[in-house]
């Protein structure tokens, strides 16, 4: 899917929503009944960006697209796009954190939380992580794909 590009994309706002996809069943469950999911903004140890969607940039229809894509090319097409745990910048900049717009080829309005200061040693390092990934789920509201599609 190739995603139309605006002639500027603009700068993030504070007051933007971004979205971190859900692939996870398990995860949807839980957060349709408000639980926190920050199994969602978790990353591999070697990772110091979350990936997310500028949502307020195009029409959710683009993003729902993007998300049944990203699916169909994990885990040999066994997973399925559930919908997105959206903050807002503002939000996602707390705690030591920046945000930064990072267009793709097939996402120009694609954009990464980074976490800074990570620890390099690798226990110390993942417990940072987790401090992030729950505070971002704390903060984080559920928007799900079945409702908005």
């Amino acid at each position: 899917m190739v995603v139309p590009l605006s002639k500027s994309i603009p700068s993030l706002e504070k007051s933007e929503q971004i979205g971190r996809g859900v692939y996870s069943g398990r995860l949807a469950k839980k957060a349709r009944r408000n639980e926190q999911i920050h199994n969602a903004f978790l990353e591999r140890l070697d990772v110091d960006k979350i990936s997310v969607d500028r949502i307020d940039r195009a029409p959710l229809t683009v993003f729902v697209e993007l998300g049944n894509e990203i699916a169909r090319n994990r885990s040999n097409g066994n997973r399925k796009f559930y919908g997105w745990a959206v903050l807002t910048v503002r939000d996602a900049e707390t705690n030591n954190r920046t945000i930064e717009s990072s267009p793709l080829a097939n996402n120009p309005y694609h954009a990464d939380i980074c976490l800074l200061n990570l620890p390099d040693e690798p226990k110390s390092r993942r417990m940072v992580q987790i401090q992030h990934a729950v505070d971002l789920a704390v903060r984080a509201k559920w928007k799900d794909v079945q409702i908005e599609a």
